[in-house]
This record gives C-alpha cells, sequence and structure tokens, in this order.
C-alpha cells in the first residue's frame, strides 16, 4: 500500500475524525479521575468516627484535612512539571500509584501521625491528576470536540464524590471507616490498562524530539481511524523549541495577561463554589429544616454537575469558550441569590439542580481554557498552577462563610455575597484575550503570543 505526503501532524491531529482511540483515553482519563474524586471527598465522611474512635479534637480532626489539602496543592505543581519533562502519561501513572497505594494502604494506619502522613502522600498524587488527564485529552482529542472531551473526563471527579457518598451511607455504617479506603485499591486494576492503551502526548513526544515513538502513535491513530497511512517523518512536527519548565514562563510577555485573569477566574469560582457547598446543609439546618433534607439539598448539585459539564462543553465548543463560560458564570450567580429567597421544598431542589449545571461546572470550563492557552512545553505545568493557586480560593471561601456567620450576617445576605464573585468571575472572562472555538492549541498559543491574528473574535 503506498504512502501519502504528510500533513503537519499537529493540523493532522486536530482535524481528524473522532475513533474509538479517542473514546479509549477519555475513559481512561475519566477512570482516573473518579478514583481522584473518591480518595478526595472520601475524608469528610469518616471524620465523624475517626474523632470517636481515636478520641480527637476537631482541631486534630481538622489538620487531617488541611495536610491532605497542603498535598493537593504540592501535587499540582509537582506533577504538572513532571507531566512537561517526563511525559503525560509516565506523570499520570506516577500519579495514580501514588493516591492509590497510600489511600489503600491507610486502611491498616495504627494512628492518627500515620494516617496524617499517608493522607499528605496521598494528596499529591489527587492534585497531580486533574491538571495531568485534562492537558492528555486537551492534546489529543480532534479540536473540534476539545471542550465537550474535557468536560466528560472531568465529571470523573463528580461521579466519584457520589460515589464516595454512597459508601458512607452503605458501607460504613456496617464495616466501619476503615472500610471506605479499600475501595482504593480497585483502582490499581486501572494501573496496566494505563501502561498498555494510554497514548503518549504526540506533540509531547515530538517537542522532545522523540520523532520515531510521535510516528507510531500517529500509526495507531491512522488504523483507528481507518485513513491511508502518511509518509510521516521529523519535517512532519514543528521544531522543537527548548523552553526551561517554571513559572516564569507563565508570566512572559505574550502569557501573562491571559495567565493572570484565568488565575483570578480559578481563584473566584473556588471562592464561591467550596464557600457555598461547605456551608449549604449547614444553613439550611439553622434555618429549620431537618438534617437528613438538609444533606439532600447540597448532594443535589453533584448530580446535575455531570448533566452539566457535557451541556457546557458542548456549549463552548459550539458556540465559544468564552459565551460558554459567561453564560455558566452569569447562571451560577443567580442560582447561589436564589437560595436566599426560595422556600418550598420543589423550589430549593430546582435552584439546587440549577446550581449544579452552573456553578459545579465552571470549574470544568475553566479547565478547558485551562490545558489550551501555553505551548506543548510547559503546557502541564502552566495547568497544575492555576488550579494550585485556584485552590486558594477553595480555602479562604469557607473560612469566610464561617466568619459571616459569627458576625450575625442573615442566611439571606450570606447567599447574596457569594453571588458576587461568580459575576464579577464572568466579566473576568469577558477580557479574555482568546475565544477559542474548533481551534488547534497551535492556533490558541500562536494567537497568545501574537504571531496568528486575533480579529473578528
Amino acid at each position: 500500500m503506498g504512502q501519502d505526503i504528510a500533513p503537519k501532524a499537529t493540523e493532522w491531529l486536530d482535524e481528524l475524525k473522532f475513533t474509538r482511540l479517542h473514546v479509549v483515553v477519555i475513559l481512561i482519563a475519566f477512570l482516573t479521575l473518579f478514583f481522584d474524586g473518591y480518595s478526595t471527598f472520601m475524608l469528610g465522611y469518616i471524620i465523624p468516627q475517626m474523632m470517636k474512635e481515636w478520641k480527637l479534637t476537631p482541631v486534630a480532626a481538622g489538620a487531617l484535612a488541611s495536610y491532605t489539602l497542603a498535598g493537593l496543592l504540592l501535587g499540582s505543581l509537582l506533577f504538572g512539571m513532571l507531566g512537561d519533562i517526563l511525559g503525560r502519561k509516565k506523570a499520570l501513572v506516577i500519579g495514580l500509584l501514588t493516591f492509590s497505594l497510600f489511600t489503600s494502604f491507610s486502611y491498616w494506619a495504627p494512628g492518627f501521625s500515620v494516617l496524617v502522613i499517608l493522607r499528605f502522600f496521598g494528596g499529591l498524587g489527587m492534585g497531580g491528576a486533574m491538571p495531568l488527564a485534562n492537558v492528555i485529552v486537551s492534546e489529543y482529542v480532534p479540536a473540534r470536540a476539545r471542550a465537550r472531551s474535557v468536560t466528560i473526563t472531568l465529571t470523573g471527579l463528580s461521579i466519584g464524590a457520589v460515589t464516595a457518598c454512597v459508601s458512607a451511607m452503605t458501607v460504613l455504617p456496617r464495616f466501619g471507616w476503615r472500610s471506605l479506603f479499600l475501595f482504593q485499591f480497585l483502582a490499581l486494576i486501572l494501573v496496566p490498562f494505563l501502561i498498555a492503551y494510554l497514548p503518549e502526548s504526540i506533540r509531547f513526544l515530538s517537542r522532545k524530539q522523540r520523532y520515531d515513538q510521535a510516528i507510531r502513535e500517529l500509526r495507531r491513530l491512522e488504523r483507528a481511524a481507518g485513513s491511508t497511512p502518511h509518509d510521516w517523518t521529523a519535517e512532519s512536527f514543528a521544531l522543537p523549541v527548548e523552553v526551561k519548565v517554571g513559572i516564569k514562563q507563565l508570566f512572559t510577555p505574550k502569557y501573562a495577561t491571559m495567565t493572570i485573569l484565568l488565575w483570578c477566574a480559578f481563584i473566584l469560582n473556588m471562592f464561591a463554589l467550596f464557600g457555598t457547598q461547605t456551608w449549604l446543609p449547614a444553613l439550611f439546618v439553622k434555618e429549620g429544616y431537618s438534617v437528613v433534607r438538609s444533606v439532600s439539598y447540597a448532594l443535589l448539585p453533584q448530580a446535575t454537575i455531570i448533566f452539566g459539564s457535557i451541556l457546557l462543553g458542548y456549549n463552548m465548543d459550539r458556540f465559544g469558550r468564552k459565551q460558554g463560560l459567561i453564560i455558566a458564570f452569569v447562571g451560577a450567580g443567580i442560582a447561589t441569590y436564589l437560595f436566599s429567597v426560595v422556600r418550598s421544598n420543589i423550589g430549593i431542589y430546582l435552584v439546587g439542580a440549577l446550581y449544579g449545571m452552573t456553578g459545579g461546572t465552571c470549574m470544568n470550563g475553566l479547565q478547558v481554557v485551562n490545558g489550551e492557552i501555553y505551548p506543548t512545553q510547559f503546557r502541564s505545568t502552566g495547568a497544575g498552577w492555576a488550579i494550585t493557586v485556584g485552590r486558594l480560593g477553595a480555602i479562604v471561601g469557607p473560612l469566610l462563610g464561617g466568619a459571616l456567620q459569627m458576625a450575625g450576617f442573615t442566611f439571606n445576605q450570606f447567599f447574596i455575597i457569594f453571588a458576587l464573585p461568580t459575576f464579577m468571575a464572568a466579566v473576568i472572562v469577558f477580557f479574555f484575550r482568546v475565544n477559542v472555538r474548533g481551534e488547534g492549541v497551535e492556533t490558541v498559543t500562536g494567537k497568545l503570543a501574537g504571531t496568528i491574528s486575533t480579529a473578528g473574535e
């Protein structure tokens, strides 16, 4: 069989039809984030029984969450850089092994101090999984379906969180709090599949001048697509430019404005999201609602995030990143405000569903932008830094929520205050320097670098 003259590899990747290999990449990344979400969110459900068994004070129990969060923060940075140095696939394998093993072995923790150490190291892997999964999918799938692919992948976190909640309601009462750790052993089954079937980023391989490996990955895609083989050579790839991996690259004149805007959007989003979700059940309990019903009000948004993320991804691919995100942030602000005025059960459930489909999905939408605005050389590093900085908002939001209640702010005033950051985030998104819609990541970075015109956006 003859071979066609090869086009530019990155353009061919962006224009390729969706294949079963793309589905494999999304599925593996989705399952990794599913176990990541389970491991991250299970902590809140085991603390009450753990405190009783080990006779811990609330301050000591809070330290466990703090060390886990410290691991998450450091892991986003560490594994983001590893993804740019070792490769997306190798870093993801290490991250999956890290959080799976340390979480699973927590079952045998003899005391609180050991559990704190295990959760910290587990948090490293948990923090690294999200930016790596995002970048892998962003660099591999066709440009016209990138937003949908990323947002669908990120729903794995939400489904993992819901699974942790269901496990806490069904398994924990019968087998104890330690039993929830054992579920994480299932993640180890995913490791050999990840090693065998997850392809390495072709863009990463070409940047490292590993052209033979890059061409082998292109051949896999050709077979999956049933397309005529091309005569791929080293000239089919963009010439590599050596760039040191680090935060300085994010603040060069080409990318500094976009970096600052994206970081602000992440901070505001996590501030509002975690501040609202952390206190939502407690606030309704103080208003006189039952504990069970109050928890159900908080659980519903987690379920609707899944459908909202798919819808947001479609809107971002169809109409552009800015339009999709602005609608989501404005919807989140409206939903947050409505919590302060709606009182009927049906009304609260409807508002909760709206909040999940808007406020709960904004993070996934920002992740789409996060995975496509930086060049291949430091894309994973950039993705890790944005998540890490955004988590500062996740720390401050719940603290401010508690301070507002201690200061005497009312139920209505609480939700009005937390609606404001989402409207502010919508304004910030409006000023994003690029509005991507069906474009390859090289085109996006070219626009930010000023080598490609942004006229008409």
